[in-house]
């Protein structure tokens, strides 16, 4: 800030916050738990001041806990890392939980205007809830020397996403995940905006690809409500109907020019 070089990522992500939604953006539902996990921590850091410090810390006794199964370490050394891996991971999931209830009225409202139907979400916690983390950890000593790997924790967390109560991962089309990831999206960028706003921006690969001209419409219509600064690229010149004040740029030959 003022002119000060950056120490790192985290840094320049918490000055400008930036959401990307582009032709791939349907992966987010349709791959593994990972890039959820990754969605869901991109928009907690953005809230919870102490967040990143304890991820940090979390994966910190995870990599030593690790390290300690790989090396066949007796019980009393791995129940050293044990004590720190539980706590930091109960606040981690403590925070995600605390984030996703903030992003549930946001997500109804958006998921009705794109589907004509609540966008919900249910936090799999990566553990038995019923149980304390660290009870499931010492429980699971024997599978986890098997595997060299701790299997239970928040790192094994995952985000279901459903749609009028149904998980929508096996029940929507490309198109549909499309606009679902999009609504996923455009609700951590109204939190963004009502924690800092003016700080963010969307920038809006190609909106088209995949969507019929109603939904594109339909999305288009959402993105205009956000307070977010908006960069959209498109092949199709038509996308300047649905976007208000705008200035276009054409990209000709390597050079950049204002049209």
């Amino acid at each position: 800030m003022a002119g000060a070089p950056t120490t790192g990522s985290a840094e320049i992500a918490e000055q400008f916050p930036a959401q990307i939604i582009d032709p791939e953006i349907h992966k987010l539902l349709e791959e593994g738990p990972g890039r959820r996990r990754r969605f869901l921590d991109w928009g907690v850091f953005h809230v919870e001041r102490g967040f990143l410090a304890n991820w940090r810390r979390y994966h910190l006794a995870l990599r030593q806990r690790n390290a300690a199964l790989k090396q066949d370490a007796d019980n009393a050394a791995l129940a050293a890392w044990e004590q720190e891996l539980a706590a930091s991971g109960e606040m981690l999931a403590a925070q995600r939980d605390a984030y996703l209830a903030q992003l549930a009225a946001p997500l109804a409202s958006i998921g009705t205007a794109l589907m004509g139907a609540p966008i919900s979400v249910v936090h799999h916690l990566g553990w038995n809830a019923e149980r304390p983390l660290l009870e499931s950890l010492s429980r699971d000593r024997r599978r986890d020397r098997r595997y060299g790997a701790t299997q239970l924790g928040p790192h094994r967390a995952d985000v279901v996403v459903r749609v009028n109560e149904r998980a929508a991962r096996d029940h929507v089309s490309r198109g549909q995940q499309k606009l679902l990831a999009a609504g996923l999206m455009l609700a951590q960028l109204e939190i963004q905006e009502q924690e800092r706003p003016g700080r963010s921006a969307l920038l809006l690969d190609d909106p088209a690809a995949e969507l019929d001209r109603e939904n594109l419409a339909r999305l288009m219509a959402l993105v205009r409500k956000s307070s977010a600064q908006l960069w959209v690229t498109s092949l199709k010149p038509a996308i300047r109907e649905h976007l208000d004040r705008h200035r276009m740029f054409h990209v000709k030959q390597g050079a950049i020019l204002l049209t």
